[in-house]
């Protein structure tokens, strides 16, 4: 996973690492942070904080400037975040994960399709992490979470029911579900805003522009 941040700094996530890339045609790489188990989703914080998606553990948010202990979400209603695999930032400072499979960690994906299981999450909590609450649940391998500019609604990917949703962003919840794109060729994962006012998502197939 990757993210480019505003100043050009590119984020990636390999492994148990998060490295940045800078300068010149991005000469430059530094380890940024190291987790216990694997990164997975990125995203930035207007505040600077860079949102990391771990496996096993939750969301980390940490200050790439000088990175220490970072802060952690751990739960919802109760249950541990084992699964989170992508993150998404509002205008108003909070914060929408989804968690493919509740209680199992992304690289055990293969399990969760053989099994036709239908318990991922959508978590929305404030921007200290606090206050978490679930938005969706029975979701189909929830992978990609993206927020519109506008910070109006929020567009979801679910894996194996091959299907891009939108749901618009109202108060402290969101709306019903409407259908972008269903029946779509692979398995949608991560979802990114485009330079254009859309979306890029990516089918195991093909690149879609939507």
């Amino acid at each position: 996973m990757s993210w480019v941040a505003g100043d050009g700094t590119v984020y990636v996530s390999a492994g148990r690492r998060v490295l940045k890339f800078t300068g010149d045609r991005l000469a430059n790489s530094d380890v940024v942070i190291e987790f216990e188990d694997d990164a997975g989703g990125l995203a930035m914080h207007p505040d600077g904080r860079l949102l990391v998606c771990v496996a096993g553990r939750g969301l980390a948010a940490i200050d790439p400037a000088k990175p220490g202990a970072p802060s952690w979400l751990e739960s919802a209603d109760g249950r541990a975040l084992a699964g989170l695999t992508s993150i998404a930032v509002a205008p108003d400072g909070r914060l929408f994960a989804v968690e493919g499979s509740t209680g199992r960690r992304p690289n055990q994906w293969r399990h969760d399709l053989m099994e036709k299981c239908c318990n991922g999450r959508l978590i929305v909590c404030g921007p200290a992490l606090d206050h978490p609450r679930v938005l969706l649940r029975d979701l189909s391998y929830p992978y990609g979470v993206a927020i519109t500019a506008d910070g109006s609604s929020l567009w979801l990917t679910e894996s194996w029911a091959h299907r891009l949703s939108r749901f618009a962003l109202r108060g402290e919840g969101i709306g019903p579900r409407e259908v972008v794109a269903g029946n779509l060729p692979g398995y949608p994962a991560r979802i990114h805003r485009d330079a254009q006012g859309g979306f890029f998502s990516r089918p195991v197939s093909r690149d879609a522009r939507i």
